[in-house]
Order: structure tokens, then C-alpha cells, then sequence
């Protein structure tokens, strides 16, 4: 099982979004290659972690700076979970309706 993760970085605000089966050990990997503080803010378990990345890179597609960073509000930050857990909910619906989509 992975986990999509949201992590800060501290000098700029942005936010990255991954996946990663060792979240910590994403963050100190990313911290080598980063002038700022980085700091693991949420994480969210699950089988569907890629699909859920993809959710929410293409939602918040507008707010992306470079790569998997992105600038978010504050409110995204602390809905995270929650946001996370709808899209896992959303397409557990899909795949059960027999949906090709999903």
C-alpha cells in the first residue's frame, strides 16, 4: 500500500503532491535537492494512491508551479485528507458501477 502525500516547502509555500510507499523517506530525498525547509504536512493510505495523485494534480492543474509543486490556500492544505478520501470514494463508486474509466 502507498500514500499520496502533501508536503510544504517552508521558503516558498509551494506544496508538492507524490506517492510514495515511505513518505519520510520522499521528504529527506526531496530535502537534498532544496533550498527551503521541507515539511511533510498530510498523508492519506491507499491502494489507489496513483489514481488519486492524478485527481488531484488535474484539479489543481490551474495552481501548478513546476512539476508535482503547486501553489494551494491554506484551506486545500487542511482538506487534504478529506479531498483525498472523496476522490477514493468517487472511484471506488466508478469501478463498482463497471465503469472502464476508473
Amino acid at each position: 500500500m502507498k500514500y499520496v502525500y502533501l508536503m510544504k516547502n517552508m521558503k516558498d509555500g509551494t506544496y508538492k503532491i507524490g506517492v510514495s510507499q515511505h513518505p519520510n523517506i520522499r521528504l529527506n530525498q526531496n530535502q537534498t535537492g532544496s533550498s527551503g525547509k521541507l515539511v511533510l504536512i498530510e498523508t492519506y493510505q491507499s491502494d489507489l494512491a496513483y489514481k488519486i495523485e492524478t485527481a488531484l494534480h488535474n484539479q489543481y492543474g490551474s495552481s501548478r508551479e513546476e512539476g508535482e509543486w503547486f501553489s494551494i490556500c491554506l484551506t486545500e492544505e487542511l482538506g487534504f485528507v478529506n479531498r483525498c478520501k472523496k476522490i477514493e470514494d468517487n472511484i471506488k463508486f466508478l469501478q463498482e458501477s463497471g465503469n472502464v474509466f476508473a
